[in-house]
């Protein structure tokens, strides 16, 4: 008698089931573990500088920012090909390093580096690293909004079962995160302020954390889920609505009386005028006495003199 495959494998599935998954796992396991040949997944090290200073001219930006910017970063180890491009008002210089070059490490060699020649620059230019410091510390702070809501709804639960003294205690573990980042973090970080993004960050996790026990005495910590259909939150969206509706009414009067002060002809005047001779506009302090002694719209206002920088 012949043995027929399908015919077991219909009255058994389980066995052909298993061994499907098995194949599938051991092809994914050595899938994964095969050298990539074409376009590896590599990070290229190059890294951007760009210094703004309004109103500058190009020539004047080379002058004073991007040659000082390049010899800076050349004696940086590492540096392959230094390329710059300036426009009005802006420097960009694009740093190529070799591809063995750790990215992090060029990045912070290259702040280091424009760091140390800040005070050759004119004090008018906007700090070339302020971006990226600022987009460092939202990605620790910004996860800090869900935790502190999450812990504020805790905290709000709790008292609402006369339990006071915990969600009371919960803000000391924030100030002392942020000690423990100041005085023992920071000092073994590159950049400093970036302890006190990580001692936000952990604050907002461990005052959730402290609150977990509370709630699962009273078999509350359980996985959020809608109500819609409840009656207590029918009951909140009911009182709700003329909050919301009032609160929209007055931003849309804000924004309406916004617009019409900008479209406002006495009002672009004005805005003229004190972009124009502040000197003289300064001294109106009502519309009679702006129209008595209205300045000459048409007067040039003086050219700006370039002044020596401070070193």
């Amino acid at each position: 008698m012949a043995l027929n495959v399908s015919a077991w494998a219909i009255r058994k599935p389980i066995p052909p089931l298993v061994l499907f998954v098995i194949l599938v796992a051991l092809g994914v396991v050595h899938f994964r573990s095969l050298p990539v040949t074409r376009m590896p997944n590599i990070d290229l090290p190059i890294v951007l500088v760009t210094i703004t200073q309004p109103g500058a001219a190009p020539s004047e930006l080379e002058t004073q920012v991007t040659k000082k910017v390049e010899n800076a970063i050349a004696g940086v180890t590492g540096v392959k090909h230094i390329t710059s491009s300036i426009s009005e008002g802006a420097s960009l210089t694009v740093v190529e390093f070799f591809l063995e070059t750790n990215v992090d490490r060029a990045v912070n060699d290259t702040r280091d580096a424009v760091t140390k020649i800040r005070a050759e620059m004119p004090g008018s230019i906007d700090e070339p690293v302020k971006f990226a410091l600022t987009t460092d510390l939202l990605r620790l702070t910004f996860p800090f909004l869900l935790f502190v809501s999450l812990t504020a709804l805790a905290g709000g639960i709790l008292n609402s079962f006369n339990k006071f003294a915990l969600p009371a205690l919960t803000p000391i573990i924030l100030n002392v995160c942020m000690i423990a980042g100041a005085l023992w973090l920071s000092p073994h970080l590159d950049v400093p302020i970036m302890a006190m993004g990580w001692a936000i960050l952990a604050a907002g996790i461990l005052q959730l954390l402290v609150q977990f026990p509370a709630l699962r005495k009273l078999d509350l910590l359980v996985l959020p889920r809608w109500g819609w259909r409840h009656p207590g939150v029918r009951k909140v969206l009911r009182l709700m609505v003329p909050t919301l509706f009032g609160s929209s009414v007055a931003q849309i009067n804000l924004l309406l009386d916004t617009l019409l002060k900008t479209c406002s002809p006495l009002t672009r005047l004005c805005i003229a005028v004190s972009l124009t001779a502040p000197e003289e506009y300064i001294k109106t302090r009502t519309i009679a006495g702006w129209k008595k002694d209205k300045p000459d719209l048409h007067k040039k206002p003086a050219e700006r003199v370039a002044r020596p920088v401070d070193t």
